[in-house]
């Protein structure tokens, strides 16, 4: 959900209003469901917008430092995440945790316990999945801290990512580290095959009529939006835009993933297998589309939505959006 653009000092990369925009629309999409899943039954698909949106900024962002640098400084990258990330979770856990203790019965502090311990370590996903919870009972009574399993797959994300940039690069011969899409070559073939064998994973896993929470909890089972994200930004680095190209085929691609995108928050549904089954690797791709298209031809007949202020304000503060909008849902009950 923090998958905001850098500075453009830092990257030559630079800001597109679109994206934010399109940011603004998916977390419009998961609080809408939240809040009232009848509007939008599959308004949670917004959390695979931005695991998109995620995997292709921060890669553009790797990218690019590597092109400038000749390599990648893990330091530097984990600080800059720290900063942006961890301050404003750290408030927000330790506000939750006292309504919680204060508002909540007692019965339920055990499990708050656990839960913020998860949170703060950003494995909420893993421990979902360890006491069995299930993604639909978080409806009825649930913590106020449930939300934070997406952010827990983005941080592990984020934590081992730059590794596995770090092995390639040392992989290299030197001679090669300045050579166009030396960095990206590589890490297109690793994203695409990750895509490919999450997905695989999942709809192996899959068992029709039964919850599936585990694979949606997973991080194993959920790579494959970042990694598509991760791809998409190499094929961009590795096959630079056309300047002053307008394409009537983009003009399509644009509106035709849009739709897509809209009528799947509208109609999909949680145990929807064909989801499960191909699905959210099929999301994430039309998102991945989206975004190649914003990104490549600024001109596109989405952008005077997507530049739309309110969307792009929504799109900037997304990230406290989603930080504070589940508490106040557990929160703020009709008695209350």
């Amino acid at each position: 959900m923090d998958a905001r653009n850098e500075d453009s000092t830092q990257s030559s990369f630079g800001h597109h209003r679109a994206l934010d925009g399109l940011r603004g629309l998916a977390v419009a999409a998961v609080v809408i469901y939240h809040f009232a899943p009848g509007i939008l039954p599959g308004g949670f698909l917004g959390v695979d917008v931005f695991f998109v949106l995620s995997g292709f900024l921060i890669t553009s962002l790797i990218l690019t430092e590597f092109s400038v640098e000749g390599s990648v400084s893990l330091a530097g990258f984990w600080t800059r995440r720290i900063r942006r990330l961890l301050p404003a979770s750290l408030v927000m856990i330790a506000v939750t945790v006292a309504l919680a203790w204060w508002l909540e019965p007692p019965s339920t502090r055990a499990s708050l316990r656990t839960q913020s311990l998860a949170s703060l370590f950003y494995v909420n996903n893993w421990a979902s999945i360890a006491t069995g919870s299930s993604y639909e009972s978080r409806f009825g009574r649930d913590l106020p801290l449930s939300h934070f399993w997406s952010l827990a797959i983005e941080e592990q994300f984020y934590l081992l990512f730059p590794l596995l940039i770090l092995c390639i690069t040392i992989l290299m011969r030197r001679r090669d580290r300045r050579a166009s899409g030396a960095l990206a070559r590589p890490l297109f073939i690793m994203s695409t095959l990750a895509a490919v064998g999450s997905a695989v994973l999942m709809a192996a896993m899959h068992r029709p009529y039964s919850d599936p929470s585990r694979l949606y909890f997973g991080t194993d089972t959920r790579l494959h939006a970042l990694a598509v994200g991760v791809a998409l930004a190499c094929l961009h680095r590795l096959r630079p835009a056309p300047s002053g190209r307008r394409s009537l085929l983009s003009g399509v691609a644009a509106i035709a993933s849009m739709v897509v995108l809209v009528l799947a928050f509208r109609f999909a549904e949680f145990r929807h297998g064909w989801l499960y089954n191909g699905g959210f690797l099929a999301i994430s791709m039309v998102t991945g589309m989206l975004i190649w298209v914003l990104v490549r031809t600024p001109e596109n007949p989405l952008r005077s939505t997507l530049h739309h202020r309110w969307l792009v304000g929504l799109g900037i503060v997304s990230y406290g959006v989603y930080l504070w909008h589940w508490p106040a849902r557990v929160f703020l009950t009709p008695g209350r």
